[in-house]
């Protein structure tokens, strides 16, 4: 029998792997609608770019070893885990994130928001400006389900 703590790490082994299927990733911050899947193109504006400072696997730390079922700041363990003032290429009102592999395959995507909003990313502000600078609050993957 598959203990809890067991699917736990494969879940978080699954999510690494995926990230790091080409190398280093990134995260991406749009606006507009999230879309329904990760094969449907974004409408909206790419207006950040910030590429992961880490491979996955080296973000993730210890988190893949353990149990918690919440891995929060599990992308770096710190908001130091991303590429900031650099990376922001347009101006608008962010509303949800995608996580893309080296190769610029989407492998996860979430929303975006403020404290308290219940998004995976907290930012400090949706109102991102070209050439300016934001803060990653927390950045939270729940995996639900595992049993």
């Amino acid at each position: 029998m598959i203990t809890t703590l067991a699917r736990t790490k494969s879940a978080l082994d699954t999510i690494v792997n995926n990230i790091n299927s080409a190398g280093v990733g990134s995260v991406r911050l749009f606006t507009g609608a999230v879309p329904a899947d990760l094969a449907t193109v974004p409408a909206g504006t790419l207006v950040v770019n910030a590429p992961l400072l880490n491979s996955a696997g080296a973000a993730f730390g210890a988190a893949t070893s353990a149990a918690p079922i919440t891995a929060t700041g599990a992308l770096g363990g710190s908001p130091s885990a991303f590429a900031y003032a650099a990376s922001i290429a347009a101006t608008g009102t962010v509303t949800f994130w995608r996580i893309y592999d080296q190769a610029g395959a989407a492998v996860f995507q979430g929303s975006v928001g403020l404290s308290g909003s219940g998004a995976e990313m907290i930012l400090n502000t949706l109102d991102l400006v070209a050439g300016g600078t934001f803060r990653v609050n927390t950045f939270t993957i729940t995996l639900s389900g595992i049993y």
